[in-house]
């Protein structure tokens, strides 16, 4: 990711976001509220080895 932005800024091709936030908006005072999380396993690779998958993301 470091790599892709610095080629990027490199080129000139980042451009600032115009769209600021405002500041009346109200946010999640829960913010565990806002996150699934998903536990997916066991999975096996060769040679026996067992591992599981733990992925978070926001709703």
């Amino acid at each position: 990711m470091t790599t892709i932005n610095r080629i990027l800024k490199r080129n000139n091709l980042i451009e600032k976001s115009t769209v600021k936030r405002l500041k009346d908006i109200e946010y999640p005072k829960y913010f565990l509220n806002v996150r699934q999380m998903d536990l997916t396993g066991p999975r096996y690779l060769k040679g026996g080895f067992r591992f599981y998958l733990y992925n978070i993301i926001d709703a």
